[in-house]
């Protein structure tokens, strides 16, 4: 028989284990565009009036609707530092004033139609990463690669028939671009001045040739060149001292410049679906010799 202090303390308990419970059930369902969850700093919202405009610095977009544009109501969140938008299949532009979003930091819209970027993007002067994937983008104007803060963007896998790049860039905040999944037949040869890049996708691009300047990316970590019909590589790729990881593979590559093989710091290498092994056993063995005068670490996938 329990004393009605210890019935009193296991009842406590009980309801405690059970708000807890509560609690976690709430934290994981999946709200429906209709619903409103809020938090101090945080909002999963449908319309931006039912949310207190100064309180929201994440907003992250639960509706379905096919807008054409975006509505106005999103400049009242002058303190927003997220935001997301959902596919939007008629969205063909970004209309907004981002110099209205002093605080902006990060700017996701993927999927939708867009088809130009406005040079109006670059007055968020504190966006640090931008995703902009599987749009109908053509072109990337100067003034984005050349933001003050800009530390990231993505403008991978746009359906369009040509992919631009600018020809002039000096980005010194710049460290992860993703341009692959684009039609791009040729790099300008001034594309490769940025002085912070960490990370460079370029694959699946139509791109036949590497320019020599590549080398400029003495920053430069992760290099993917995979799924382009390219059949060699820069004489002088051996600069990029600080390449830890290179994907080449599904490429028309026959051979390595003897540069290559004094990359001490690579890591990673994928020559899958490439031509590089020769048929006979000598070419072979030359060359594995000349991977083990490489990192110790490095690992190779064929």
């Amino acid at each position: 028989m329990y004393s009605p202090t210890k019935l009193f303390n296991r009842l406590l308990l009980i309801c405690v284990l059970l708000l807890i419970q509560v609690i976690h059930c709430q934290a994981q369902r999946l709200y429906t565009e209709k619903e409103t969850l809020q938090f101090p700093g945080y909002v999963f919202i449908e319309n931006v009036m039912k949310a207190n405009p100064d309180s929201v610095i994440r907003f992250y977009w639960a509706s379905s609707d096919s807008l054409e544009k975006l509505p106005d109501e999103l400049l009242r969140l002058k303190n927003l530092q997220n935001l997301h938008i959902p596919p939007f299949k008629k969205l063909h532009r970004i209309n907004l004033n981002f110099g209205h979003f002093q605080y902006l930091q990060y700017l996701n819209i993927r999927y939708s139609s867009i088809k130009e970027i406005s040079n109006e993007i670059s007055d968020a002067p504190n966006l640090k990463k931008l995703e902009l994937e599987g749009n109908k983008i053509s072109r990337l104007p100067n003034n984005i690669l050349v933001h003050a803060k800009l530390e990231e963007l993505s403008v991978k896998a746009q359906k369009v028939d040509t992919f631009y790049l600018p020809s002039v860039v000096n980005n010194t905040k710049l460290k992860i671009l993703n341009v692959g999944k684009n039609p791009i037949f040729k790099i300008p040869n001034n594309f490769f001045n940025f002085k912070s890049l960490t990370h460079l996708y370029l694959n699946e691009s139509n791109i036949k040739i590497i320019p020599e300047n590549i080398v400029n990316l003495n920053t430069l970590k992760y290099l993917d060149f995979s799924g382009n019909p390219i059949d060699s590589l820069p004489e002088n790729i051996g600069e990029m001292q600080n390449l830890n990881v290179l994907i080449l593979s599904n490429t028309n590559l026959k051979e390595l410049p003897e540069s290559f093989f004094s990359l001490k710091n690579l890591a990673y290498l994928d020559l899958r679906n490439t031509k590089i092994i020769g048929d006979s056993l000598d070419e072979k063995i030359k060359l594995f010799e000349k991977f083990d005068g490489m990192n110790k670490f490095l690992r190779v996938m064929w």
